[in-house]
């Protein structure tokens, strides 16, 4: 690697760290949003409802972009990623993750259930976790766990394309994947198929073709593009609801060439990042990087916690109410992680010593 690649690598490093965070709040507007709309939504106005619904619909590149940034990194041919490494480092941290938060979520519903906390409530935990009848921001944690199951046919794929193939290869995912489904929700069926289940390995694949730069759009355009993409998301939901048109649901969908054009757009801003953040701001932004994995996972509880136990009603005070509900889940998920992260470090270096 000569110099000018080795300088471009570790601008797109730092751009992962603050894409990730970006991501991280981005899911967090997501579902504090959803939530809200779900929690309140025979007490507030079509209109209260359709803003909120856009907003929501706006976020939904945060998911594609965490997917675009494991592409980009481990299906660099040069990185080694063995099956046991991908078991033993991957697969495991996924897993454990996942069996945690099952059982988190579900001590979280028995304690704010009448019942309380049960044996039976428990079993029915252990067995969330194979049936996937958890909380729903779980399914990324079963999607990540298929994407690395097939990591290493993946790195095959990328390591046997040219160029050419590989812009072959997303062109042919883009269509039988996003447009035909998107056509297929307004009642226009075209029977060719592709066997391949999900639109995820298409975001993993364009990471990689992103950083490559085997795709390039300049960073003007991306711009361009994300604005024109949250404009017309938020457009079509006004339309969607005013309409009560079910089948545009589709249009914000993670197969949504919208939602995809958006996420790339999106990815592409932060990997051109030239120069690192001011000093203290950009620690920051480190420091909730690290903090990420555990922030989407905790994240959901607080906003549960506000607004089905508390009552908490956002509506109330407008967007001041959403802007402050945001700040405050995420500095408090930013916390539990950092405190956990620090005990379970601590916890290492006692075994070791």
């Amino acid at each position: 690697m000569n110099s000018i690649d080795l300088k471009r690598s570790q601008h797109q490093i730092v751009g992962f760290n603050y894409l990730r965070v970006a991501a991280c709040i981005a899911i967090i507007v997501l579902h504090a949003t959803y939530a809200c709309g779900y929690q309140f939504r025979k007490e507030i106005s079509l209109f209260n409802y359709a803003s909120t619904s856009a907003v929501t619909n706006c976020m939904m590149w945060a998911v594609p972009c965490f997917v675009m940034i494991t592409g980009a990194l481990l299906l660099e041919p040069s990185r080694e990623v063995s099956i046991k490494k991908l078991y033993k480092k991957y697969l495991l941290r996924v897993f454990r993750a996942l069996a945690i938060f099952v059982m988190v979520y579900r001590v979280f519903d028995m304690i704010t259930s009448p019942e309380g906390i049960t044996g039976h409530g428990i079993l029915q935990g252990v067995e969330q976790i194979f049936t996937g009848t958890s909380w729903k921001p779980l399914w990324y944690l079963y999607m990540l766990i298929g994407l690395y199951l097939l990591l290493p046919i993946y790195r095959k794929i990328v390591q046997a394309c040219s160029e050419l193939e590989l812009k072959y290869f997303l062109g042919i995912y883009f269509i039988f994947l996003s447009i035909f489904p998107v056509l297929s929700g307004f009642g226009i069926n075209i029977n060719f198929t592709i066997h391949i289940a999900s639109i995820y390995p298409f975001y993993l694949f364009m990471g990689y073709a992103l950083r490559k730069q085997i795709i390039r759009v300049n960073n003007k355009t991306n711009v361009a593009l994300m604005i024109i993409c949250a404009v017309l998301i938020s457009g079509l939901t006004f339309f969607r609801w005013d309409n009560n048109l079910a089948a545009m649901e589709t249009l914000w969908s993670y197969s949504s060439p919208i939602v995809i054009i958006a996420s790339c757009a999106v990815f592409c801003v932060f990997l051109n990042i030239q120069n690192k953040a001011p000093e203290v701001l950009h620690h920051i932004l480190v420091a909730c990087d690290h903090c990420s994995f555990g922030i989407y996972l905790i994240h959901i509880i607080f906003i549960k916690a506000f607004t089905q136990v508390l009552g908490f009603n956002p509506y109330i005070y407008g967007i001041a109410g959403f802007v402050g509900l945001i700040i405050i889940v995420f500095i408090l998920a930013f916390t539990c992680t950092w405190l956990i992260l620090k005990i379970v470090e601590q916890i290492k270096k006692s075994i070791i010593n």
